[in-house]
Formats: C-alpha cells, sequence, structure tokens
C-alpha cells in the first residue's frame, strides 16, 4: 500500500493459509519484531506476514473412555501408537474409525483436522507374538486366538546386515505367516 511520509499504514487483511494460522505482520524477515501499526511511517517499509503451523488433537478412546490424548501439526503423519495393554482376560482387538468398531483406522494418514481413534478391547482368550532382534523385544503384537499374526511393518537394522526373515525355533527358515496362532510365541 501507498502510504504518506508521516502518515500510518492500515493493516490488511492476512492472506488465508490451509493449515496455519497467522500471526502478524513483522518489520524483519525472522519474524522477531512485530510491526506496529500505530507508528508513523517516515521511510520505505516491507512487513512480512508470519504463519505458525496448527495443531492438531488426536483423541484415543478404550472402549468408549478417554485413553490418550496426542498432539501433532497439520500435514504430519498419524502413525500406529503402541497397542495398549487391556488387562487379564481381554485382548486389544484394534483401532476404529468409529465409535461402533466397524471400520478399521488405517494409519499413516496425513492429519488435516482434529480426530478421534476408538480402541476395543474384547474377553477372549488371546496370545503374545514377542518378536526379537539380536535379544531383545524388538515388538509385541496380541492375536486373538486361531488368528494369524502379521509381521511387524517395520524390520529391524543392523549396520552392515540384510534382515532376512522371522523365525520361531528353526533360525534355518523363516517363519510361515500362515500358521494360525494358538499359544503365546
Amino acid at each position: 500500500q501507498i502510504v504518506l511520509d508521516g502518515d500510518r499504514a492500515v493493516m490488511p487483511n492476512a492472506p488465508e493459509v490451509t493449515g496455519y494460522t497467522f500471526q502478524g505482520f513483522f518489520e524483519d524477515i525472522d519474524c522477531l519484531n512485530e510491526f506496529d501499526f500505530n507508528e508513523p511511517i517516515v521511510a520505505d517499509t516491507t512487513l512480512y506476514a508470519h504463519y505458525e503451523l496448527n495443531d492438531i488433537e488426536v483423541s484415543l478412546y478404550l472402549d468408549g473412555d478417554l485413553y490418550d490424548s496426542l498432539s501433532f501439526k497439520y500435514g504430519q503423519a498419524f502413525t500406529k501408537p503402541a497397542d495398549p495393554n487391556p488387562g487379564e482376560g481381554r485382548i486389544f482387538v484394534g483401532w476404529f474409525e468409529d465409535d461402533e468398531y466397524l471400520i478399521p483406522f488405517e494409519f499413516g494418514k496425513t492429519l488435516t483436522e482434529s480426530i478421534s481413534v476408538f480402541g476395543k478391547t474384547e474377553e477372549k482368550e488371546g496370545h503374545v507374538v514377542t518378536f526379537v532382534s539380536e535379544g531383545s523385544t524388538f515388538t509385541t503384537v496380541q492375536v486373538l486366538d486361531g488368528d494369524k499374526v502379521t509381521p511387524p511393518a517395520t524390520e529391524p537394522t543392523k549396520e552392515h546386515y540384510t534382515f532376512k526373515y522371522w523365525y520361531n525355533d528353526d533360525a534355518s527358515k523363516g517363519f510361515d505367516f500362515s500358521t494360525p496362532i494358538t499359544d503365546d510365541l
């Protein structure tokens, strides 16, 4: 805008930027010194609009009760949290998009708004499958009796080595993931 020497600039409407909240106009490119529109203009002036990424809240519910709240930034991917321990005699079934537990939640989605994710447990016999790498627990998974276990989405890493496969008792052959699980592994 054109401002006569000694007059004040009029604060323009901030352009909207999806996923960001406008923080103000600043005198410097690093946005450290906020511009005061009450001060008269005595020289050519460049202003910088400053925005911050919006916070996105993810509410995790377990069997209808709030279990945890997580905070992410707009556009960040929501990765699967650790499965909750439902306690003795129960097994964690999974995370769902709806509170009727009909639509499994697909993790890895880019977040653009706050969401709720619903976890379900059941009173069923289940088994714990522990994936071990280099003598340490890599991850554990709960599996319903008779169901198949899915290998972890990520593989263990070790410098100068390539991961080959998961095995149970016989290290010379990989575990058959089509095997129904009937006991803890």
